[in-house]
C-alpha cells in the first residue's frame, strides 16, 4: 500500500531534476539536479533493500555508501553557491571530498566479490550476522554529513 508513496516521491525527484536541467544553465541548478537524482537513487536502493529485492541485484549492494558520502559535500557546495557569489571551487574545499573518494574506492574494491559470495553476504546481512563491519560505514557516512 505504501509503495505508491515511495514510487511517487522517486518520480517527483526525477521530474524536479529534469526541470532543473532544462532551465537556465547555471552551476547552482546543475548541482541541485544532481542532488535530486542522488536522492532518487538512494530511495530506489533503500526500497530494494527493504523489500529483499537486493538479492536479485547483488551488484547494487553497498552502492549507496559512496552516494551517501558524496551527499554531505554536495550539500555544502550547493549552500555555498547559494550564499556566496564567489567561486566555491577552491583548494581548501578538497578536504571535504577526500572521505567520499575513499568510500568510492572501498566500494569499487568490494564489488570484485563473486556473485554467489555476494548473495551469501547479503543474506547474512538480512539475518543480522556479522553486522560489525557495517558500523564503520555508518560512522563514516554520518561524519561526511
Amino acid at each position: 500500500m505504501e509503495k505508491w508513496i515511495v514510487y511517487g516521491s522517486i518520480y517527483c525527484l526525477i521530474i524536479q531534476a529534469i526541470a532543473q536541467i532544462i532551465g537556465k544553465p547555471e552551476a547552482k541548478r546543475w548541482t541541485l539536479a544532481f542532488l535530486l537524482l542522488l536522492g532518487a537513487y538512494l530511495q530506489i536502493h533503500f526500497l530494494f533493500f527493504s523489500n529483499y529485492e537486493l538479492l536479485n541485484y547483488p551488484r547494487m549492494f553497498m552502492s549507496y555508501v559512496p552516494a551517501l558520502l558524496f551527499l554531505g559535500p554536495l550539500l555544502r557546495l550547493y549552500f555555498n553557491m547559494l550564499s556566496k557569489d564567489e567561486t566555491v571551487f577552491k583548494i581548501k574545499n578538497v578536504m571535504h571530498v577526500l572521505l567520499p573518494i575513499w568510500g568510492l574506492y572501498e566500494y569499487l574494491r568490494s564489488i570484485n566479490i563473486s556473485g554467489d559470495d555476494l548473495i551469501l553476504h547479503i543474506e547474512q546481512l538480512y539475518q543480522g550476522v556479522n553486522l560489525s563491519e557495517y558500523y564503520i560505514y555508518t560512522i563514516v557516512c554520518g561524519a561526511s554529513l
